[in-house]
């Protein structure tokens, strides 16, 4: 269908629209253990440098118009090149039924050695890392895999799967799972944005049965005017870790971890 989703993002207008928040910044020393475990795991396997030292280990919380009373918390390394309002800016145009699905997530750098910059994504257990410089799409994308749960799996995209001649891009045909997350943000932006079929000029039958799949199983969290401006209950935060009076937190602080597996990646430069 498309080479990626890239081009969703080319234009402001095409977007989801912006939700109003409050970012508010935790006093150093306490940090959500999942977190923890992100920063003390190698940035890629051939780069042996933690992804962030606990002292650059900074936690914000950040409360969203739709719910402000439950913020979701979240992570960034002081290196990240996405700032903490670029993030909260990114995750509010995830509507707020999916962005329920998503417990936490972390920004950490995409520096590598020799000057090269990566960036990328992956979600594991609903909690989500982002790695360097990236798109509001990719936001999304990954919110997407916490709604999945299975559905990519079932019959019924299966055979919508199989009925179709094409993915939204190649990016889709990695996996179901995959190609599940990028026809929901492809029906994100189609219904929140601006339609697509504005400004993209291929024919989007192609793939008209897994459309209607993923709309019949998600309109309802996707979809502004059917609920998808409305908050749900989410899963709970992970425990908090103190650099003062933890003996797991000392652990992780020297152990260095396996890196974090991503299912999205690519050079910049």
């Amino acid at each position: 269908m498309n080479a990626d989703l890239d081009f969703l993002d080319s234009s402001a207008a095409n977007k989801p629209p912006l939700a109003a928040y409050t970012l508010s910044r935790w006093a150093a020393g306490t940090y959500p253990s999942g977190c923890v475990s992100t920063a003390r795991s190698q940035r890629a396997s051939d780069d042996p440098r933690p992804n962030c030292a606990i002292s650059a280990l900074e936690v914000y919380d950040i409360a969203y118009t739709e719910c402000p009373s439950t913020p979701w918390t979240v992570c960034r390394c002081a290196d990240a090149e996405l700032t903490a309002n670029q993030m909260a800016d990114s995750f509010s145009r995830v509507p707020a039924a999916v962005r329920s699905k998503v417990v936490h997530f972390m920004a950490v750098s995409g520096g590598r050695p020799n000057n090269v910059v990566v960036k990328g994504a992956g979600s594991n257990d609903d909690r989500i890392t982002f790695v360097g410089p990236l798109q509001d799409a990719v936001f999304a994308h990954e919110s997407f895999h916490s709604v999945d749960q299975g559905f990519h799996d079932t019959a019924t995209f299966q055979n919508a799967y199989n009925a179709d001649s094409c993915v939204p891009d190649n990016y889709a045909n990695a996996s179901p799972a995959e190609d599940f997350a990028q026809l929901g943000v492809w029906l994100d932006y189609d219904t929140n944005g601006r339609p697509i079929n504005q400004y993209f000029t291929k024919s989007q039958a192609c793939m008209q049965n897994q459309l209607n799949a993923v709309r019949t199983y998600a309109q309802g969290l996707y979809d502004l005017t059917k609920g998808g401006r409305t908050c749900s209950a989410r899963r709970p935060n992970d425990a908090t870790v103190s650099a003062t009076n933890s003996a797991k937190f000392k652990a992780l602080d020297v152990q260095l971890l396996p890196p974090v597996e991503l299912d999205y990646f690519e050079v910049v430069n």
